[in-house]
């Protein structure tokens, strides 16, 4: 499943990884508006981020 689809299909996401050069800006507002109404994203790395 590549980011698309789990952005679209899941209910509750978790995002544990810490931010790399190769991560940095993988997910931005553009695929977190991909969400279902109702739809958890949980971020609980350590690391910057501007949503």
């Amino acid at each position: 499943m590549n980011l698309n689809q789990m952005f679209k299909n899941c209910e509750i996401i978790y995002v544990l990884a810490a931010v790399t050069t190769k991560n940095k800006n993988l997910i931005d507002k553009k695929l977190l508006d991909k969400m279902r109404p109702n739809s958890l994203f949980i971020l609980m790395s350590s690391g910057s981020c501007k949503f």
